[in-house]
């Protein structure tokens, strides 16, 4: 739906931290892909490639308007479309093993025809070594580059918000990964 569909991973596959520990003073990152609608739309479910974590975990998932200021298009942070936590799915796998979590939004969110929007995906989970790492693909599968925020600076790349005109190869430049594996139903 709107373009997005898995990739092929990274050779060897990789992922980024995409993981609330839910202190609001730590680990707080999560990455987002983009997507145009080539039709008015409405998504019911997100779908992500990822590995970490318990087999059964909480994610939280946001929907942005995009941001072309400066001439990057990135999620306008401010701009949240709809936003969902909570959310329940399938975690687990173990680097290099990923596993496919399907999360269910409790109410559709509506896209607008010919318009690029931005999906956040994050793990949600304060217990020990739940960290959960969104896989990265080998090809852009929107029209930009994934990207990927940090809220309290916890890897030290100032990458604290998406809408920072750096996108995820910007913050990790020894990673230059192209986008995340997502699909959207």
């Amino acid at each position: 739906m709107c373009g997005t569909g898995f990739g092929n991973p990274t050779d060897p596959p990789n992922g980024l931290n995409s993981y609330n520990d839910t202190s609001g003073t730590t680990n707080d990152t999560a990455g987002a892909a983009d997507f145009t609608c080539a039709v008015k739309t409405t998504v019911n479910e997100v779908w992500v490639r990822g590995y970490g974590g318990a087999e059964q975990e909480q994610f939280n998932v946001a929907f942005y308007k995009n941001d072309p200021a400066d001439g990057s298009d990135e999620p306008k942070d401010r701009r949240a479309k709809c936003a969902y936590t909570g959310l329940l799915g399938t975690a687990g796998g173990a680097f290099p093993t990923d596993v496919l979590t399907q999360l269910i939004l409790p109410r559709p969110c509506k896209f607008r025809a010919g318009k690029t929007y931005w999906v956040a995906v994050q793990n949600n989970d304060a217990a020990p070594n739940s960290q959960w790492y969104w896989m990265v693909q080998d090809a852009t599968g929107g029209s930009s580059n994934g990207d990927w925020a940090d809220r309290h600076n916890a890897f030290g790349t100032g990458c604290t918000r998406f809408d920072n005109d750096r996108y995820e190869s910007d913050c990790f430049p020894q990673y230059p990964f192209a986008d995340f594996m997502l699909e959207l139903h």
